[in-house]
């Protein structure tokens, strides 16, 4: 028992210190309160998941662990603190599968997992944070099973993993198969036989086919609001190549300046590592052009089965697979130097630059739970604004009578605008149900519930309607009122 302990005592220490390091970074964004898209819907209406994406898993977790209800109800921040714990443990298993998790250094480069901000993004949602989590630890648990145990087992791990993470939340499905050409990488630059792992990790590409299989014809459609149709095969190989270009473009674009500067020198930094493992000339060429090929593929496969897809999305939430990739780089970077240089103080050095990023990183959080509770207060007081106008034109009967449609958007708070200019990514994750009154169905429940108005979904369920045609009952500063007998039509300014 004591020997099982000291085993076991590292990975306590680094699940301890990483959720400590989550939760610190969560702080802003808890405090803020601020329900994030779906979450104000799910709060009225508790529901749930299974019926949009089939997401059986998140709907089982959600009951096991966190309210014991079938419908949902607001737990946070209790809801996202289990989040990171579960993150935590994703994270030590990259650790332990990549790095070391006797050693500090490698513990905090396992934090690019969580804290890379396309990720950070799914931190945002009180309701569906534990769900995203759950797919990304189901995504990585079957690498524990890559070194132990038969071809069956690493099989049926992969299976497992794969179906959790397809019925919680199918953005991660590129996690498993990156951190798998992350394996084979690895292997390759320690120069160990790859044909048994070769053989077995086809087993773990075998499961997750069959998975998607499963997902695709035996479980129901899923309904959503994205499509799902995918390139045909006369197409593929080009839409394949077009949506690979336009991910690697779009992350580039939606980066902050800082941050790209310091990514381009973590990516150096792991090239010079796998030139310092290699011996001729010709074998340091050979490796370092294999190692900018893995980066590239590498992320392409992060982007999972969107890669796919005829309408690819490039919202931050499509690239969650990223922070894994930077977390795997990080950690073979430092491994690759000690390994060259039998020594840590190269290594703690080449972890410099992973480690600065790793930091713009954690305050790009504070950033934007701040950013987002400057937006809910200016959100807030133009939608009041709105409807004590609406209230001095017409009564609760004359209200309730007609139908709403609102076309414009209020656009960013000014303290939020500062922040976009400078971090960009913040212009895609405050998105229109942040700052726009006419979104898809969950941004429009403040005016649905909250003032009890019929909402028609402007550009969703209806076509834009011609207020010009009707009679004008107000021209303000922040909103023109427009109406006849059974519309009515605002245009916000």
């Amino acid at each position: 028992m004591t020997m099982k302990k000291q085993k076991m005592r590292p990975y306590v220490v680094a699940f301890v210190f990483l959720s400590v390091l989550y939760c610190v970074a969560m702080l802003a964004i808890w405090r803020s309160g601020v329900s994030y898209i779906d979450d104000y819907g799910r709060a009225i209406s508790g529901k749930g998941w299974t019926s949009d994406f089939n997401r059986f898993s998140s709907s089982a977790l959600s009951f096991l662990l966190l309210q014991m209800n079938l419908s949902l109800v607001d737990v946070s921040p209790w809801s996202q603190v289990a989040a990171m714990a579960i993150v935590a443990i994703a994270s030590v298993v990259i650790v332990s599968c990549f790095g070391d998790v006797k050693k500090p250094w490698h513990v905090i480069l396992g934090g690019f997992v969580a804290l890379c901000p396309f990720v950070v993004s799914c931190w945002l949602y009180k309701f569906d944070a534990p769900c995203m989590a759950l797919a990304l630890l189901a995504s990585v648990a079957p690498l524990l099973f890559v070194n132990r145990g038969g071809r069956l087992s690493f099989f049926v791990a992969s299976f497992v993993g794969c179906m959790v993470m397809l019925t919680s939340y199918q953005a991660f499905s590129g996690v498993f198969p990156a951190m798998c050409l992350g394996v084979i990488f690895n292997m390759h630059l320690n120069r160990k036989e790859l044909a048994p792992l070769l053989r077995r990790l086809g087993w773990g590409l075998l499961a997750y086919v069959t998975a998607l299989l499963v997902f695709k014809f035996l479980l129901p459609l899923p309904v959503g609001y994205r499509s799902i149709e995918m390139w045909g095969f006369s197409d593929l190989l080009v839409g394949v190549i077009s949506n690979a270009r336009d991910l690697l473009v779009t992350v580039f674009v939606k980066m902050a300046w800082g941050w790209r500067i310091v990514t381009c020198a973590v990516l150096g930094v792991f090239l010079v590592s796998i030139g310092m493992l290699s011996g001729s000339w010709k074998r340091k060429v050979l490796n370092i052009c294999l190692g900018m090929l893995f980066i590239i593929l590498a992320a392409t496969v992060s982007y999972g089965l969107y890669i796919l897809l005829a309408e690819a999305p490039v919202n931050a939430r499509s690239f969650v697979g990223l922070g894994c990739v930077l977390s795997m780089l990080a950690l073979m970077t430092a491994v690759n130097t000690e390994r060259a240089n039998s020594g840590s103080i190269v290594s703690r050095a080449a972890a410099i630059p992973s480690a600065i990023l790793l930091y713009m990183f954690f305050i790009y959080a504070f950033v934007i739970g701040n950013a987002l509770v400057a937006q809910e207060e200016y959100a807030r007081y133009r939608n009041e604004t709105l409807a004590r106008d609406m209230a001095k034109l017409y009564s609760a009967e004359e209200l309730a009578a007609k139908r709403v449609q609102i076309q414009g958007a209020i656009d960013y708070a000014p303290a939020v605008q500062h922040v976009a200019d400078l971090y960009p990514l913040t212009y895609d994750i405050i998105d229109d149900s942040q700052k726009g009154l006419s979104y898809l169905f969950w941004g429009s429940w403040n005016l649905r519930f909250d003032y009890g108005l019929e909402y028609d979904h402007l550009g969703a369920l209806d076509e834009r309607w011609d207020c010009g045609s009707m009679s004008q009952k107000l021209d303000g500063y922040y909103h023109a009122i427009y109406s006849d007998d059974a519309r009515l039509c605002v245009v916000v300014k």
